[in-house]
Order: structure tokens, then sequence, then C-alpha cells
């Protein structure tokens, strides 16, 4: 797992990637975006995340995992990866939305809140606005030094 580059061949794999995992690919390139992907042995891109800063908080985004790659434990390194690397630039609070994986994302110290809870500044994200249905989960969780 690593952060990715976000070329233009990079950004249409991810588009590609999040399509196919029924995903909305929207906003892929803005600055305060930063893409964690594993390839496989063919060099494809099979799977990733985002952390979408916004000063200490930050949104995860679009966790997308090829369907004949999942169940093979990647989705789970790249939330380890997408958490540390969130802890790493002081982020202090982490959120997301999700219709789901929010079993999954428990497993994380993550909990459901209440859409009205959300900072203003996500409030504002078109994926809490327009693009995630209004029976979504929102989670939250504070980060610190550990998974």
């Amino acid at each position: 797992m690593k952060i990715i580059l976000k070329s233009p061949q990079i950004i249409n794999e991810i588009s590609e990637l999040l399509i196919g995992a029924e995903l909305v690919p929207t906003e892929l390139e803005k600055n305060n975006l930063y893409w964690f992907g594993d390839k496989n042995d063919k060099d494809e891109l099979i799977a990733v995340i985002g952390v979408e800063r916004y000063s200490d908080i930050c949104l995860f985004r679009s966790l997308a995992v090829k369907a004949e790659e999942r169940n093979k434990g990647i989705g789970d390194k790249l939330i380890k990866e997408a958490v540390s690397f969130a802890i790493s630039i002081n982020i202090n609070e982490a959120y997301l939305i999700t219709s789901t994986i929010a079993e999954k994302m428990k497993r994380y110290g993550f909990v459901t809140i209440d859409r009205s809870s959300l900072p203003h500044v996500l409030k504002e994200s078109p994926f809490i606005r327009e693009i995630c249905p209004a029976t979504s989960c929102i989670m939250y969780k504070t980060l610190s030094g550990s998974i």
C-alpha cells in the first residue's frame, strides 16, 4: 500500500475502479485528497481509499476493492494505512459516509453519529449534500496514536 500520485492515468484507473464498485467518481483530483491503493502482479489497480483533509479533520472516502480481490484483507490494509496517514499529518477526527461497510468500520473504532453532528465543512461536501443517500450511515472516530 502506498500513497498514489495523481497522474491522469491513475485518476482514470481510480475512476474505473470506483465505477466498478458502484461508487461515484467525483472530485478525484482535489488538492486536499490523498489516495492510497494496491496493485496486483499485473500492475493493475485493485483497491483504493481516499483521505480528504480539512485542517485537522478528514473524510475517508471511496474505499473500493475489485470484486475478485475481496475477502483477502486488502480493504483492511487500506483502512489501516489511511488511519495511520491521517494520524501522521495531525488529523484528530475522521468521518465517513457509507451504505455498505458500517459494521466493518465499527471494528476500527468508528461510531455512528447523526448527520447534524458533522462539522460544517463536511456538510458542504457533495458526498453529504448530494451523492450519498440520506439513509447512509455517518461515522466518526477520534484519531490517536493507534488504530
